[in-house]
């Protein structure tokens, strides 16, 4: 059963997030669309983009865009420029010299915050700077939920464990003791440890027990930067995207469940599509405070945002970004929610009302449900064949199969977000509970050794 309620753009389930890219745009829009930051997971969006008939103007220092793509016909309109974000004069000579128009904000890190200023100087549409440091920095962020007076975990900063960065990973980066000591006196396990700026996953571990501190390590990418120490929080996981327009209102765009990795790891091994109107109730107040605290610099923006729920029906935000989501989320919003770039078309660039793309604090209806799950194994191992055996009837509720695994790949639970590249599967049925059974039988049925 498919339903999108944003028809055009947008590829069906089968071809996102690998785009059928030979699909001409239908027609030709005025607009020139600015995004830094170029990878695969930005190139979904890119294509929607350009099957509308957009001028993209894509700038990254290292562009990674299929060749695909660039030799397609949607590659005509999709220029890609190989350039340090940082150098801010040649990007603005860039926006000058193809005429850019709009901005969007996909991108995270690095390239989010020099958008946020390109955003500010050019009155473009989209998250300005101090909303997004604001969501960037994990404790500027847990200041501004207790300002608010907003659900927020018990937690302690620990300072950086360098003042510059080396070239080669540096096994000493952990905790001291004098530092785990202070942890154990002021928090409670479980607890989170995570850099303070960061996405990904990447160095972010539950730890339940002291061992598990002393263990913790650091990359030293992130080791110019907090480290934040938090109460684990404890209940179910979603994943939230919403719009913010020019007045403030917010308009969801879909919400999913998740599920994690086992300890020490967090990383989302499987997103879930079901009827999620009775958990929304819980998180629509506190989303709407936070966008309300953070004022005119996030309007006509979109939202990533991962909530607790406890139950007690207490939703504690836990990571916000004032972007577009990933693009494998982008797959499921395609195919059962709301089309972000269809939204940020009818109302970014021609102006026109949201309704009925989307509905201020109202989930789109569930068509079906699904699972959308990663390659993540309940044990280490050495893969021996990549091909599980399904019976006829699973293969029939099995609507994506991307199986990048090969024979010696060495796998186990995901880590971070690197791990995605494993692959990807998408399984609908009526009943939640199968369309979960059958997504693990096709992971635990990968021969390992």
């Amino acid at each position: 059963m498919k339903q999108n309620l944003c028809n055009e753009p947008g590829p069906s389930a089968q071809d996102a997030p690998y785009a059928a890219y030979q699909t001409p745009a239908r027609t030709k829009l005025p607009y020139v669309v600015l995004v830094l930051g170029a990878c695969l997971g930005t190139e979904p969006f890119i294509v929607d983009l350009l099957r509308l008939g957009v001028q993209v103007v894509v700038l990254d220092r290292k562009p990674i865009i299929s060749q695909e793509l660039i030799d397609s016909p949607l590659g005509q309109r999709l220029t890609v420029l190989t350039q340090d974000l940082a150098d801010l004069n040649a990007v603005e000579a860039a926006i000058a010299r193809y005429q850019v128009t709009h901005s969007i904000a996909m991108p995270v890190g690095r390239a989010l915050l020099f958008l946020g200023e390109i955003n500010s100087k050019y009155h473009y549409e989209g998250p300005r700077p101090q909303a997004i440091d604001l969501c960037s920095d994990k404790h500027q962020f847990q200041r501004l939920l207790i300002e608010h007076q907003l659900p927020a975990p018990d937690y302690l900063v620990l300072p950086p464990r360098r003042r510059s960065v080396p070239p080669e990973p540096d096994p000493t980066l952990g905790l001291t003791p004098a530092e785990i000591d202070l942890i154990t006196a002021q928090l409670a396990f479980p607890l989170i440890v995570k850099p303070a700026l960061g996405s990904g996953s990447k160095c972010v571990a539950l730890c339940t027990k002291r061992a598990d501190l002393a263990a913790y390590r650091i990359h030293p990418h992130f080791s110019t930067n907090e480290i934040l120490v938090q109460a684990a929080l404890e209940g179910p996981e979603y994943l939230l995207n919403f719009f913010v327009d020019d007045a403030g209102q917010i308009y969801p765009i879909g919400l999913y469940g998740k599920e994690m990795s086992p300890p020490p790891y967090r990383q989302e091994v499987a997103y879930l599509v079901d009827d999620y109107t009775d958990v929304f109730q819980h998180i629509d107040p506190v989303v709407t405070k936070l966008v309300a605290a953070l004022g005119p610099d996030c309007h006509n923006s979109f939202f990533q945002c991962d909530v607790i729920v406890n139950d007690k029906g207490n939703a504690y935000l836990i990571d916000v970004s004032p972007r577009l989501t990933g693009n494998l989320i982008f797959l499921l919003e395609q195919r059962y929610s709301v089309n972000p770039i269809a939204l940020y078309t009818r109302y970014i660039l021609q102006r026109q009302p949201i309704e009925p793309l989307a509905q201020p604090h109202q989930l789109p209806p569930c068509p079906t449900k699904a699972v959308l799950r990663f390659f993540s194994f309940k044990q280490h191992g050495t893969v021996t064949a990549t091909k599980p055996q399904l019976s006829a009837t699973e293969r029939q509720h099995l609507v994506l199969e991307h199986n990048n695994l090969h024979i010696g790949d060495e796998v186990g639970p995901m880590k971070d977000g690197n791990d995605v590249a494993r692959g990807v599967i998408l399984v609908e049925h009526p009943d939640l509970a199968e369309a979960q059974r059958i997504s693990k039988h096709y992971i635990d049925a990968i021969a390992l050794q």
